[in-house]
């Protein structure tokens, strides 16, 4: 028959952590971890009716304008804006600008 104990445990208060952090300022280990980037060329805005007379070659306008940039979305933050491009068979951005994160740009 197994013996049964009580266990007891320490009580440890949130936010007085000892020891070095897990990563630290050191990113190798996670260097190729592969993140989900989107990129939003615009939206919009349109009625049921319209959206249900949608059909093949039919238009829908976006409230981006062409002379405007891109952003480049992380984890629904935008980290960067961009021009579109052509990179080789598929459309690419090319950043023009990227967004102070933790007091670096």
């Amino acid at each position: 028959m197994n013996n049964i104990e009580a266990l007891t445990f320490e009580e440890l208060e949130v936010g007085k952590e000892s020891g070095p952090a897990i990563i630290g300022k050191n990113f190798d280990i996670i260097k190729d971890v592969k993140v989900k980037v989107d990129i939003k060329l615009g939206d919009s805005e349109i009625t049921v009716n319209e959206l249900m007379n949608i059909s093949k070659g039919s238009v829908v306008q976006l409230s981006q304008k062409i002379t405007e940039p891109l952003e480049l979305i992380l984890d629904g933050n935008v980290v960067a804006r961009g021009e579109l491009v052509a990179a080789g068979d598929n459309f690419g951005i090319k950043i023009v600008e990227v967004k102070e994160i933790n007091g670096s740009a």
